[in-house]
Parts: structure tokens; C-alpha cells; sequence
């Protein structure tokens, strides 16, 4: 494949990759809330039951980690 070939690959991508987003937030905001919600339930109440309460809102780890990565 020519670097040509590859730009021009490329740019068609972004176009599609646009084109996809836009479409499957105009899908996301016509679908009822309940309804795109709903089957999650049975893994957020999974993942309640079987998580043992935190001590901490995670916040403290959060900022270690931070300070880490700079």
C-alpha cells in the first residue's frame, strides 16, 4: 500500500468514524432511558451484592496516582 493509499485510507476513516458517532448518539437519544438502563440491572445489583462496602471514596488513591503519573 502506497503512503498515498494509506492517507487517503485514513481520511476515509475519520469521515466514517464521524459519520458512526453521530449516528449512534442520534440512536442513543431516541431510545427510551428505561430502556437502554434497563438490562444493566442485574449487574449493578450483582456488583453491589458481592462488593464489600469501601472505607474511602477513592478519592485519596486517586489523587496518589495522579501525583504519580506527573
Amino acid at each position: 500500500m502506497t503512503k498515498e493509499q494509506q492517507k487517503h485510507l485514513v481520511s476515509n476513516w475519520k469521515t466514517a468514524g464521524a459519520e458512526l458517532e453521530r449516528i449512534h448518539f442520534m440512536e442513543l437519544s431516541q431510545q427510551p432511558f428505561r430502556a437502554s438502563v434497563e438490562p444493566f440491572n442485574g449487574l449493578f445489583e450483582m456488583a453491589i451484592k458481592n462488593s464489600p462496602p469501601s472505607n474511602t471514596s477513592g478519592l485519596v488513591e486517586f489523587q496518589r496516582i495522579l501525583a504519580k503519573a506527573r
